[in-house]
């Protein structure tokens, strides 16, 4: 009988530990310009970028980050470049209302 309970409460434990890995965090508003957002980066959590079209997006990385390469899932529906400096990318939606998933390698 302690089996039966025991399977059950491992499962759960096992999901709910789980879960901060599909979190989602969005950006915070930086100050008097709530267009200029920041977020502070965790390897567990998904960053939402909400885009517009004709409007680019820039996220530059932290002091000691360097952009190695941008993978995207869709990548005709979105324009994306890095930047010289290697610490800055821009992201520029082509279709209205066009969501992909992107991950910036460093």
């Amino acid at each position: 009988m302690t089996r039966s309970f025991l399977l059950p409460g491992l499962f759960l434990s096992l999901s709910i530990a789980a879960a901060p890995v599909l979190s989602e965090v969005a950006p915070t508003s930086m100050g008097a310009d709530a267009r200029v957002r920041s977020v502070l980066y965790s390897p567990v959590d998904v960053i939402r970028l909400d885009t517009q079209l004709r409007v680019n997006t820039a996220i530059e990385l932290g002091t000691g980050e360097r952009i190695d390469s941008v993978l995207l899932g869709d990548s005709e529906a979105f324009e994306v470049e890095v930047l010289s400096n290697r610490t800055t990318v821009s992201v520029k939606p082509k279709i209205a209302g066009a969501e992909t998933n992107m991950t910036i390698y460093t």
